[in-house]
């Protein structure tokens, strides 16, 4: 959402979402790939989660 002087005005997020979802998709899928306690794994988590509040903010 963004506050304006005016009032609330929503802002449609979904275009982010559709921009990026085959990005957001083959990460997961590497991320599910990995072992468990590897370095790479935490890298590939940290992709996600940054690619997830591009999306959301």
């Amino acid at each position: 959402m963004l506050l304006a002087s005016g009032g609330i005005e929503r802002i449609n997020h979904l275009k982010f979402l559709f921009k990026n979802k085959n990005k957001l998709r083959k990460y997961q899928r590497k991320l599910s790939k990995k072992q468990e306690v590897a370095i790479n794994k935490a890298k590939s988590r940290l992709r996600i989660v940054n690619l997830h509040n591009k999306v959301s903010n």
